[in-house]
């Protein structure tokens, strides 16, 4: 959808990929809060209201080469034109684009690169601070064999989000529905 709206997304085409972009399975039952609250509810109004904004920054990184990948996320965190897109924005544009270069940068999936293998953040918003992530994360994906869509749960998960204080190895296990072999690499 991004793709063939480039640069003439409209409120509604924001909410609908942001909306499917949320969607996942819990409890035998389809739900929309994948990547809640950064790319859902008021975030999205947040960035609904700089249309002409957010179009110019994510047509340009979509169509951004590598080389120029750095200067642009550098100018759409220091400008600040799209208020509610913090990190999760322009780098869930790259994951769309690429899912198998490019990770969506959350805090809660830094948390659990953090806790799972001791990865320590660079500054937030940032383009090295991302480049420095999404290199853990796909280190991370590339030594567990995690397929780019189930590594925010993972993570998520690791980083004690289904609300425990810490998140033991046998969860992880129970949660993912795999062996301990699979993780013990």
């Amino acid at each position: 959808m991004l793709a063939s709206k480039l640069g003439h997304l409209t409120e509604e085409d924001l909410r609908q990929c942001l909306y499917h972009l949320n969607a996942d399975w819990d409890k035998g039952g389809q739900r929309y809060k994948r990547f809640r609250p950064a790319l859902a509810g008021n975030q999205i109004t947040l960035m609904a209201r700089a249309m002409p904004a957010l179009n110019h920054w994510v047509e340009r990184l979509w169509n951004a080469d590598d080389a120029e990948l750095d200067s642009l996320l550098d100018a759409f965190w220091r400008e600040q034109e799209v208020a509610g897109a913090g990190v999760s924005l322009p780098t869930a544009v790259l994951y769309l684009r690429d899912p198998e270069q490019y990770n969506i940068w959350l805090p809660a999936m830094s948390k659990g690169l953090e806790v799972a293998t001791g990865f320590q953040p660079r500054r937030w918003r940032t383009a090295s601070g991302y480049r420095q992530y999404n290199a853990a994360a796909l280190d991370f994906r590339e030594r567990y064999r995690l397929a780019p869509q189930a590594l925010d749960l993972i993570l998520w998960l690791i980083a004690g989000g289904d609300g425990a204080d810490s998140y033991t190895f046998e969860n992880l296990c129970q949660s993912t529905f795999l062996d301990a072999s699979f993780w013990r690499v």
